[in-house]
């Protein structure tokens, strides 16, 4: 009999243990049920705007250094737009008074003068094709500059551009007399003109 209530003492021990434990579980309930609470909170917090101030800033500083970028790989394409017809006219004349291939007699004296011809455009007279030579220097004429140069010049070429006997001093007199005619004809251009005439379209 003791012993059965010494059992009974133990299982209202347990009972205690399990009501214990009930309340345990009850306390965990709490703390899952708090932890729910919290993580609710964190989600309902608001979503930062991606267009506030600071956001938009950055914004315009990444568009800001590709611009950069952007400006500075174009720049050469720039320049070379820019100072593209100078160039070529320096080049272009260049060549045409001093040739730097191999070319005959006859093309030395072509090429001289169309270096001429470039001259007389650069005036502003509206200048015929290559082989109207009269009517160039007749338009040279009119204007009242000297045509001197130009009608020596003008000699010698039809000589060449028809396969005439050249005289060998020929392509020696037809660079002197071009020479001196394109520097007549440029003393008689304003200074402006002088200017434009670097970006003037050569045909």
């Amino acid at each position: 009999g003791k012993d059965g209530k010494g059992d009974g003492k133990d299982g209202k021990g347990d009972g205690k243990d399990g009501k214990g434990q009930g309340k345990d579980g009850k306390g965990q309930g709490k703390q899952q049920q708090g932890k729910g609470d919290g993580s609710k909170g964190q989600e309902e917090q608001p979503k930062q705007n991606p267009f506030d101030e600071d956001a938009l800033q950055r914004i315009l500083e990444q568009m800001a250094g590709a611009a950069k970028k952007a400006v500075w790989a174009l720049l050469p394409l720039l320049l070379l737009a820019i100072f593209f017809r100078p160039i070529r006219r320096a080049f272009l004349t260049s060549y045409l008074k001093i040739p730097l291939l191999p070319t005959t007699p006859s093309e030395r004296i072509v090429y001289l003068w169309e270096y001429v011809r470039i001259s007389v455009e650069d005036t502003g007279l509206d200048v015929p094709a290559s082989d109207a030579v009269e009517e160039t220097i007749d338009r040279v004429r009119k204007d009242g500059l000297d045509t001197t140069d130009l009608q020596v010049a003008a000699d010698i070429y039809m000589r060449a551009r028809y396969d005439m006997v050249l005289r060998p001093q020929d392509p020696i007199v037809m660079r002197a007399a071009s020479i001196r005619a394109a520097k007549a004809l440029r003393k008689t251009i304003p200074f402006g003109r002088k200017i434009t005439n670097w970006w003037r379209s050569l045909a």
